[in-house]
């Protein structure tokens, strides 16, 4: 099959627009022509025609040019009328400085708008998606499935979409062009030419932001992305947060049906607990949301923000409110939907309660607010307390605590067995050995008295002036987590007593030095045992074969 199309230079020479996407040549070779008065032909080898601009019924002298953003376009060259361009039939690519919108020509309106392959990048007949700049709902980029919304983007506040936070002017600057009644167009012109852009609508709906890097098209965003909800998806009055549908302020709404909700079935939205009064009705303030779809929606650039809140307040249709500085008042009248809240995006929208819904709504927040606050001032205290606390004590003097509330101790050089004066148990009484005590035991620490190395450091032979002798094991002094194991290893000791376990003897800790005294085993250590013997009997194995 062939089409008539026009294609990136890039090295995979991407297609970006296809004339006759529904009509491909089925067989043979297809032919284009101009004719006198503009319209531009495709043909069969037959003489069939294919598809056509349509006739511009006058007499012109019309060239055909390919211009460098990507558009086709047919021009009277005497007068230097435009007659046709590609951009009143877009495909599935929007390119930099090609709009989207709708203007008004003659008597009707004329829409730009693009439209979903088949299937994206095999089959370029038109798929079942369209994405345009809806009219009817004030400035708004609207994706539909026929005629059902799939995605709205909120309206445009006058540097991106409303409910679209990922849409940033760092690399591309986005503009919205209106003219009231006539038309509004859409496009964007990236800040360096150099680097190519494309917007693609693939065949489910969702729209890419493409870059080239080389010879490859890296994908800068989507829209919808994984966390946009369908459209509409909590019904009216409800709000999309986090992953859940919730009523749009919890103090004031309520499920319209709670059976469906806990099934999240939530189509049905949420209702007012207290019903609308006509008399002085209040407005609850929803922060950082994607404003509801405008459908239902006016827009009044001349109003302030003041005048705005005086207006929906005195009119008793007018269900809610926002003040956006690109459009100013917008005001809707009947139930609001499609909203979702943002951490540090979107805009502030007014929703209109009865007026002693409102001071229920001020006494709940104020109560949340003072429980938040005091929660916040004890956290801080607690914390603060912890930090002086920590920087009063040294670490090695929090050891030296850790150990007094778990083991009792004396400076006799004897290990003593005695029964606790408070409950009775058995207790172990460990020495605290001084420092240099431990130098002249391990003949300050020489290499040839290392007998083994453990997760705290190395452990060496000690021997005391009375003749015992000791594992000394050494915690290293840059050893960041030297206490850590230290503690670990005396809660082991602690929960383990068995006549076949080495016993802890007494420790040491002075000048940033943590050492623990174990009995000597002269038969060495079970594992040395065991798996040394089986190395032994190994090698001999190997050598013998």
């Amino acid at each position: 099959m062939q089409y008539l199309g026009i294609w990136n230079t890039d090295p995979r020479k991407t297609v970006v627009w296809v004339a006759n996407g529904n009509h491909p040549i089925i067989s043979g070779t297809g032919k284009l022509c101009l004719s006198s008065d503009g319209t531009l032909f495709l043909g069969d080898i037959t003489g069939r025609d294919i598809w056509s601009t349509g006739s511009q019924l006058s007499r012109v002298e019309p060239q055909a040019c390919l211009l460098d953003i990507g558009l086709l376009v047919i021009n009277d060259t005497r007068t230097g009328k435009l007659l046709w361009q590609s951009l009143y039939q877009l495909s599935d690519t929007l390119l930099p400085f090609v709009p989207l919108g709708y203007t008004k020509l003659l008597d009707s309106m004329l829409e730009f708008q693009l439209t979903s392959w088949n299937i994206t990048g095999i089959d370029p007949s038109s798929g079942q998606y369209v994405r345009k700049l809806d009219p009817s709902r004030r400035y708004a980029l609207v994706a539909y499935r026929g005629s059902d919304v799939t995605y709205r983007s909120g309206p445009w506040n006058g540097t991106r979409w409303n409910g679209f936070p990922k849409m940033t002017q760092d690399s591309v600057r986005f503009f919205l062009n209106k003219s009231g009644d006539n038309g509004a167009l859409y496009w964007y012109e990236p800040i360096n030419l150099s680097v190519p852009w494309r917007f693609v609508m693939n065949s489910n709906g969702t729209t890419y932001r493409y870059f080239l890097n080389g010879s490859d098209w890296i994908e800068f965003w989507k829209a919808p992305d994984e966390s946009t909800p369908s459209y509409a998806l909590c019904g009216p009055y409800g709000i999309y947060i986090d992953g859940n549908c919730k009523c749009c302020e919890e103090s004031l709404f309520h499920p319209k049906n709670e059976k469906d909700w806990k099934k999240r079935i939530f189509a049905g939205g949420c209702i007012r607990n207290v019903p609308l009064n006509d008399t002085h009705p209040g407005f609850v303030t929803l922060t950082n949301v994607k404003l509801p779809d405008t459908i239902n929606a006016i827009s009044d650039e001349r109003k302030s923000k003041s005048e705005c809140a005086s207006w929906c307040q005195k009119n008793s249709s007018c269900m809610a409110y926002a003040y956006i500085g690109w459009q100013g008042c917008l005001a809707w009248f009947g139930d609001i939907i499609d909203m979702q809240k943002f951490l540090n995006a979107g805009d502030d929208l007014y929703i209109r309660v009865a007026s002693n819904s409102e001071s229920i709504y001020r006494k709940t927040h104020l109560i949340i607010l003072s429980l938040s606050i005091a929660a916040v001032l004890v956290l801080l205290a607690v914390v603060i307390i912890l930090v002086w606390k920590f920087r009063r004590t040294p670490q090695k003097n929090m050891i030296i605590r850790w150990i007094k509330t778990r083991w009792p101790f004396q400076r006799t050089p004897q290990t003593v067995v005695g029964n606790h004066p408070a409950n009775g148990r058995e207790v172990r009484f460990f020495e605290i050995f001084d420092f240099n005590t431990i130098i002249a035991a391990t003949s300050n620490f020489r290499d040839m008295r290392i007998i083994g190395r453990g997760q705290l450091g190395p452990v060496y032979k000690g021997i005391l002036e009375n003749g015992e002798e000791i594992a000394v094991k050494r915690a290293p002094r840059n050893a960041h987590n030297g206490s850590e194991q230290l503690n670990n290893e005396l809660n082991l000791i602690a929960r383990l007593k068995h006549k076949h376990l080495v016993k802890l003897t007494g420790y040491c800790i002075q000048q940033q030095e943590i050492i623990l005294c174990f009995e000597f085993m002269h038969n060495h250590s079970l594992d040395q045992l065991l798996f040394g013997m089986l190395y032994i009997f190994v090698f001999l194995f190997r050598f013998e074969v």
